[in-house]
């Protein structure tokens, strides 16, 4: 209907039978000490289960895989006996369930879940996922925001807004930026914040994390690998005791240039790639990854919070050369936006404020010489009409173009000169607004006048069309 392909992914803890168990009594095992022998009531009577996980106790409700239960990698849970005792199932981990990364004790449910319930129905709904295949002109819908203004504009809806106050510091801190290199950096901004708490995320982020395949590390990871899924702008958060003078330079790397990143790889640099520093040394490979030595702990109290746009060319080429392909990589070189940088730097300070219990002691520090400037695209109704063949009401184009975010004012009789927002690099031309108007309006709606199917019959069957029918098919 607007363009994007959409499945359900297939998990483990969605299936039937994988449910929810209370577990009765938990012994050590006779013939083995790391291990635990465990009586379960999984709804429909007792189960003894053998169990390995650290974290196993009586009266806890847990996640259990019945007698066979056939996982996505083909394992199947049969009974067998363990060190001489017979187990009647297994105890599952995140891991195993492919909720999380999590695999050193067994996923413990909330007390008050009655056995025998599916464990899809016992779980929060974050983790019901849906995979949307965007194509790469969309940055704008790597985001759940973005996805939402899509079907507000669809369906007719108002979207609704993500909130965060902007608010001004008391205190003197200022933050330094030098841009060096402003076409690979036309923007960057930072602000400084201290009383950092830090802990785990909250189950609703960690849930809503897992479900779209991000491990939950720390709770200031965490806030920004939120807002990245949320808002589609990439932020990164920095431990201020690696910027001393509270200096930020964005500089090229120097030939041979070297930096180890949060994954451990240490990187040599070429001049293309763009570095963000501390005025002397690399803390982050720009738009791609931070910098280990940089990265926020459990032991940070006061972090840098960076909202910048990258030059989309600069950053391909970088990651590209790395070899690298990251969640932030996927969006500047696809085109961010660079009006992103503001909402999504105060979304970050609302969050680290609401679950860190964070202050902001400087002002929102914005380097931005030069403004980007979306042009300005003069749209037609008659050229609408002429290329979809059909005619559109004028009231639906004005709408459905404000609901995708496009500024209009009429010029002429059934003519517009039509602003696209920042967030939509894409939209520079009149044919690009028009196939916007034709794909809320629905392909589906728009007909061909002719056919010329008694023109094309032939007596040979072309191979190629059965191959298609056949792709189709398969597709469904």
């Amino acid at each position: 209907m607007l363009g994007f392909e959409a499945e359900i992914p297939e998990s483990n803890w969605d299936n039937k039978n994988i449910v929810s168990a209370r577990v009765l009594k938990c012994i050590p095992h006779p013939n083995a000490d790391k291990l635990k022998l465990c009586q379960l009531d999984d709804g429909k009577g007792e189960k003894q289960v053998v169990c390995g996980a650290p974290n196993v106790s009586a009266g806890q409700k847990v996640a259990f895989a019945r007698l066979g239960t056939k996982f996505l990698d083909g394992f199947k849970i049969k009974k067998v006996k363990i060190r001489g005792t017979d187990s009647e199932g297994m105890i599952c981990s995140e891991k195993e369930l492919g909720i999380s990364d999590e695999h050193e004790g067994i996923m413990i449910l909330d007390t008050n879940v009655n056995p025998g319930l599916q464990l899809s129905k016992c779980i929060s709904p974050f983790l019901q996922a849906l995979e949307l295949d965007i194509t790469p002109n969309r940055p704008d819908s790597m985001s759940h925001l973005g996805i939402a203004r899509e079907i507000a504009a669809k369906c007719d809806r108002k979207l609704k807004s993500i909130s965060f106050n902007e608010t001004k510091s008391k205190s003197d801190y200022t933050i330094n930026i030098t841009l060096k290199n402003k076409k690979g950096c036309p923007r960057y901004i930072a602000g400084i914040m201290n009383n950092i708490k830090m802990g785990k995320s909250p189950p609703w982020m960690a849930d809503s994390l897992n479900s779209a395949g991000m491990r939950p590390i720390n709770l200031l990871v965490d806030i920004s690998n939120y807002v990245l899924l949320e808002m589609g702008h990439p932020t990164h958060i920095f431990d201020l005791k690696y910027f001393p003078d509270n200096n930020v330079t964005v500089r090229n790397a120097n030939p041979g240039e070297k930096i180890t990143v949060l994954d451990g790889q240490e990187c040599k640099l070429i001049n293309d790639h763009l570095l963000i520093t501390n005025g002397k040394d690399p803390v982050a490979l720009a738009g791609i990854m931070g910098g280990e030595k940089s990265a926020v702990s459990y032991k940070t109290q006061s972090i840098l919070v960076e909202s910048a746009y990258f030059d989309p060319i600069t950053i391909r080429k970088g990651a590209k050369y790395l070899g690298m392909s990251t969640e932030s990589s996927k969006r500047f070189e696809r085109g961010a936006d660079p009006n992103g940088c503001v909402t999504a730097f105060w979304r970050i300070v609302e969050l680290v404020k609401e679950l860190c219990g964070g202050e902001l002691v400087s002002d929102m520090t914005d380097a931005y010489p030069k403004k980007i400037v979306q042009p300005e695209i003069q749209l037609d109704s008659g050229r609408v009409y002429q290329l979809s063949g059909i005619e559109i009401p004028n009231e639906f184009i004005k709408t459905t173009l404000s609901k995708l975010g496009v500024k209009i004012k009429s010029y002429g009789k059934d003519k517009w000169k039509c602003l696209p927002p920042s967030f939509r690099p894409d939209l520079t031309r009149e044919i690009d607004l028009i196939e916007e108007i034709i794909r809320v309006y629905g392909y589906e709606n728009v007909f061909s006048g002719t056919s010329f199917s008694g023109l094309l019959n032939v007596d040979v069957q072309d191979p190629y069309h059965d191959i298609h029918n056949i792709q189709i098919f398969l597709k469904g």
